[in-house]
C-alpha cells in the first residue's frame, strides 16, 4: 500500500534574482520509505495528466496557481498551499483510480525508482478499490 504526504517545503535560490518553492513528500510503500521534493507545477502536471485520462474523474480540490512572494521566512500562503497539496496528494491515494491514472501517480511518487526494493506480487495501492 503507498501512503504519502507533503511535509514541509523549502525555498531553493537558482540564483541572485530567482527563487522557488519546492515541498517535501515522505513516501511509503509496504516498509520502505523516501522522501521526494515536487514543485508545485508538477503537482499541477499530474492533475492535468488525470484529466487527460479521465476528465470525469472526480478529483479532490486542489489550490489554485497564485504568485507567492518567497521572503526570508515562510508566508502564511506557501504553508496554506502545502496543506492543500497534502489533502490533495492524500485524497488522490484514498480513491479509486483506472490503472493510467494509478501509473502517473506512481511515477509522480517515484515509486518505480524503489520497485527493485517492493516485494512482487504485493498490492501498492489501497485495497479500497485503488
Amino acid at each position: 500500500m503507498i501512503e504519502a504526504s507533503v511535509v514541509g517545503h523549502e525555498v531553493v535560490d537558482t540564483d541572485q534574482e530567482k527563487k522557488h518553492i519546492t515541498y517535501i513528500v515522505n513516501v511509503k510503500s509496504n516498509d520502505l520509505f523516501w522522501t521526494i521534493k515536487r514543485r508545485y507545477r508538477e503537482f499541477l502536471k499530474l492533475l492535468n495528466i488525470i484529466h487527460q485520462i479521465d476528465h470525469h474523474l472526480e478529483l479532490p480540490a486542489f489550490p489554485k496557481k497564485r504568485v507567492i512572494k518567497v521572503l526570508g521566512f515562510p508566508p502564511p500562503d506557501i504553508v496554506d498551499r502545502q496543506n492543500k497539496l497534502d489533502l490533495f496528494l492524500r485524497g488522490l491515494l484514498a480513491r479509486p483510480m483506472p490503472e493510467l491514472a494509478q501509473i502517473e501517480i506512481l511515477r509522480f511518487l517515484e515509486v518505480y525508482s524503489h520497485d527493485d526494493l517492493v516485494p512482487q506480487n504485493q498490492a501498492i495501492w489501497a485495497t479500497n478499490g485503488l
